[in-house]
């Protein structure tokens, strides 16, 4: 057994100093801190605490409140639901403004509640930074307007805001950057997920800043904290399977030895690397597809209240890694893989507070690329974040059918960025 054991780790030191298992990362990240998962464990436990309506808000500053919930797409869900049903609304058909590209969920709430001639987008400009109206949506009387920020940092709206008037302003701001910047554009509701690798990092929880506002129609606040009190809190089996779940990914993602054990199974039994990770990526372990409308325990409140300020590291961390994976190619390179990222070539700064590793590969190089990093066992998915409406342009859809993920750059050291840029601009060399 011994002579079993020294012969595996002998061959496994050999394959590492060969590079038989590419480099280190998954096109995800798994941030959740292991005080944060034992918490969870031994709270199964006991009894699970519902919040007090005290517990469920707080102020934020003197502008703004914030709403804590299950989860980001549970608070945005609600809002809709609640928009839907004001009394406001109830007689007349709704508008809604929508920039072009958004996570799956916020797509998918809008898509099941408005009918596709009432779901008005606009435009996004050549750099991928700029929404605007289209001339033709000019004079549409909008009610509620949705911007998902994307790439880590903050789209320009100035065009929203100098001709939108009355309508309410909601922004996605998950994906967006630094978050002191986030009231930049005043907005009435600002959108932010506590998923296991968002910013701040937890496995349940969500929350929502709602303006302080004197326009009295709505109750947005008041509408919010009701709907979530009437909601279910999860059961001790939902709460182990997540966590359960997320546990495993933090596993697979983190631990090195762990992560090669698994490229190196999957190589023998003649798997390909990126069609197993897409399947994981598919299904999503760690994340509720549709049973997620519930009211979240108080344990997930104070969970999220304590790790808000942890934020900032998060975000100077990604920066840091970012900034230095651009800065390894030429700003033709950039030019053509990242084309969201341009200013990186006009000023030679670069601020994204990105989780992702995300690159732009034309169609026709597609296939090649993936078979290329499946050959040096590193893993690529296609984008699984950023979607659009059924109803979109083709270009829009084009351009996000040929984003794909590399392996995120959160947890690897400054050699393997680096090197993972080496691979990547091999590929585009050949």
């Amino acid at each position: 057994m011994i002579y079993f054991i020294l012969s595996f780790i002998t061959i496994y030191f050999i394959l590492d100093y060969l590079s038989f298992f590419g480099v280190f990362g998954v096109p995800g990240s798994n941030q959740v801190t292991i005080k944060c998962l034992y918490q969870y464990y031994c709270s199964l436990f006991d009894t699970f605490q519902k919040p007090s309506i005290q517990n469920l808000e707080s102020t934020y500053n003197n502008d703004y409140d914030t709403v804590y919930g299950y989860c980001c797409r549970q608070l945005f869900n609600t809002f809709i639901q609640n928009m839907k049903n004001d009394i406001n609304y109830t007689n007349r058909t709704m508008n809604i403004g929508v920039s072009p590209i958004h996570h799956t969920s916020f797509r998918d709430i809008l898509e099941q509640n408005f009918a596709k001639e009432n779901i008005h987008i606009f435009d996004i400009d050549e750099n991928y930074e700029k929404i605007t109206i289209p001339e033709e949506k000019k004079d549409i009387d909008y009610d509620i307007i949705v911007i998902t920020h994307l790439w880590g940092k903050y789209l320009d709206i100035t065009d929203i805001k100098q001709n939108i008037k009355g309508a309410i302003l909601v922004e996605d701001v998950i994906l967006a950057g630094e978050y002191e910047h986030e009231f930049n554009n005043s907005a009435d509701l600002l959108f932010h997920s506590c998923g296991m690798d968002k910013r701040p990092s937890s496995l349940f929880g969500g929350y929502v800043h709602i303006k302080n506002n004197d326009d009295d129609r709505f109750y947005i606040k008041e509408h919010m904290l009701q709907s979530i009190q009437e909601l279910s809190i999860p059961t001790k089996r939902e709460v182990f399977k997540k966590t359960f779940d997320c546990t495993l990914l933090y596993l697979l993602y983190n631990v090195r030895c762990i992560q090669n054990m698994v490229k190196l199974f999957l190589y023998v039994r003649g798997y390909k690397l990126s069609d197993i990770i897409q399947q994981i990526r598919k299904n999503k372990p760690g994340f509720e597809h549709s049973n997620y409308m519930k009211e979240p325990t108080k344990l997930m409140i104070d969970t999220n209240k304590s790790i808000y300020n942890t934020q900032q590291d998060t975000e100077k961390l990604f920066i840091k890694n970012n900034k230095l994976f651009i800065s390894q190619f030429t700003d033709k390179e950039v030019a053509v893989l990242f084309p969201w990222n341009k200013d990186f070539i006009n000023t030679n700064s670069h601020i994204s507070c990105l989780p992702y590793n995300a690159v732009y590969i034309d169609e026709k190089y597609q296939q090649r690329c993936i078979d290329y990093f499946d050959r040096h066992n590193i893993c690529i998915i296609n984008n699984p974040t950023y979607k659009t409406f059924d109803h979109a342009n083709i270009e829009v859809k084009t351009f996000l059918d040929n984003i794909f993920y590399l392996p995120c750059l959160y947890n690897l050291t400054k050699r393997e960025i680096v090197h993972l840029s080496k691979y990547l601009k091999n590929i585009k060399n050949n």
